[in-house]
């Protein structure tokens, strides 16, 4: 952007010259559109100007000429073709960060001038502290012969590491050289990604009427940890029609001190199985999809427990009887299974019925029928 221009002393036939005025054309050699510099400033002893605020790459056309006591003389021979040198381009200008999004963070900014050769790329680095060192990394975006100054600028860094704290700058390159980086970005914090698909759910205890059931993570560095797991189950395990039971609550470390521990008592379950389990994982980013259903559980089978004393309805004769007996509703389910059937004996031995002693002797009735319904016999 700037010449040393310099000329010979003149033949003044003895005139003292007092100044040289100076005129300039950009790549015009016929002067038609020259500008003069500067008059009187010209320096008349060293016969020599600083020109400056030129373009670069740029090829300017000088003449000059000299007054002194007697007046002005022609203007001189137009100079060759003085051409500036390539400067690489000027800095870039508002940089920003416009997305921040799990593995990519994207960014904006201003071309800068060019100073004379296109601008081949732009080079965006990364580093944890304004000053770019150490520096973290590097990525180039492509530049043309078209991009102009004043252009926005897109740049998508995908080699960022979830969570890290770093600053971006940016600079323009041409076959000049690359320019100054520009004041680099506030602190950015690299995006968390949502929780990854989590391993089926599997059950550590069983009753006949509940399941515990468990899931074990261990927290993944790319990803902000899960901060709750959701619990669904059904009896098929594509999950036709899906129960859910809410979030699991977090239990005890486990045995491995990196992993973390879930649990969810599922309690009240009337039908034997089998049935299916599948969890989702919740953090600050989002959720995770549902987990493969877990292997087939069933309750645990028991069997039936010490049941009340039937009554007698009636003597409906000298030979016959009318028992009745009303189970509780939760009778045939506490035990996980099904209820098959109710079986009646009687003697008239009350010892008979209290022992095992004669117990082949008893008489036995067996009568289908439901809980807390009244079944006779």
């Amino acid at each position: 952007r700037e010449l040393l221009i310099g000329w010979r002393t003149p033949f003044s036939c003895g005139f003292q010259v007092s100044r040289y005025d100076v005129r300039v054309s950009k790549e015009d050699p016929s002067m038609g559109s020259a500008v003069f510099l500067l008059g009187s400033e010209a320096n008349a002893e060293d016969c020599r100007i600083h020109v400056k605020d030129l373009e670069p790459h740029t090829a300017y056309y000088f003449q000059v000429r000299a007054e002194s006591s007697v007046g002005l003389s022609q203007w001189s021979e137009v100079s060759p073709p003085i051409r500036t040198t390539c400067a690489v381009p000027s800095a870039c200008e508002d940089l920003r960060v416009i997305e921040n999004v799990f593995k990519s963070i994207s960014l904006d900014w201003i071309s800068p001038e060019s100073n004379g050769l296109p601008i081949s790329a732009f080079v965006v680095r990364w580093a944890e502290c304004a000053m770019m060192e150490p520096e973290l990394g590097r990525v180039e975006v492509p530049g043309d012969d078209n991009t102009q100054k004043g252009a926005k600028i897109l740049c998508k860094v995908t080699g960022v590491k979830p969570g890290a704290r770093v600053f971006f700058d940016c600079a323009a390159k041409s076959d000049a050289g690359l320019g100054p980086f520009c004041k680099s970005t506030h602190e950015v914090v690299a995006a968390f990604g949502p929780p990854p698909r989590p391993d089926p759910p599997h059950v550590g205890t069983r009753t006949s009427a509940s399941f515990l059931v468990v899931i074990e993570d261990t927290p993944d560095e790319l990803r902000a940890a899960a901060s709750r797991y959701e619990l669904r189950y059904d009896f098929k395990p594509n999950f036709p029609e899906p129960i859910h039971c809410g979030d699991m609550r977090q239990a005890e470390s486990a045995s491995d001190p990196r992993s973390r521990r879930f649990e969810f008592p599922l309690t009240g379950l009337t039908a034997c199985g089998p049935y299916f389990f599948s969890v989702r994982a919740h953090n600050s980013v989002g959720c995770s999809a549902w987990s493969d259903p877990s292997l087939a559980q069933l309750l645990r089978c028991e069997s039936p427990p010490q049941m009340s004393a039937p009554l007698l309805v009636e003597a409906q004769s000298s030979s016959s009887l009318l028992i009745e007996y009303t189970p509780p509703a939760s009778l045939g389910t506490t035990m996980g299974g099904g209820l098959v059937e109710y079986e009646l004996r009687y003697s008239r031995s009350r010892r008979a019925l209290e022992t095992s002693e004669g117990n082949e002797s008893l008489l036995r009735v067996s009568s289908r029928g439901t809980a807390a319904s009244t079944t006779e016999a």
